[in-house]
């Protein structure tokens, strides 16, 4: 019987936690922003943080303001497609052998 690596599901479990990791940081900012505008106010997406008496902030793009959510959505999706790569060729493998 051959021994089966868990490596493929060691590198799928981190590029899911990196991802879910992007998620929230994301869905943060998105909460926070949400509420601010709800309230009336403009949401500084540089700062983080709701202003009142202020109108028309731009909006930079998402790697600009908080590249944490792109680095990791990105690494984190590089390795859940790689992990998956290795385990579908190790079971196509496997029924060819």
């Amino acid at each position: 019987m051959r021994e089966r690596s868990i490596a493929p599901f060691i590198v799928l479990g981190l590029g899911g936690m990196l991802c879910l990791a992007a998620l929230l940081l994301y869905g943060t900012e998105t909460i926070a922003a949400d509420l601010c505008l709800d309230r009336g106010g403009a949401f500084d997406y540089l700062r983080g943080v709701c202003r009142d008496g202020v109108a028309g902030l731009p909006v930079p793009p998402l790697m600009q303001r908080n590249p944490a959510v792109g680095l990791c959505g990105t690494a984190g999706g590089l390795l859940l497609a790689s992990a998956s790569l290795a385990l579908l060729l190790r079971r196509e493998g496997h029924h060819h052998a």
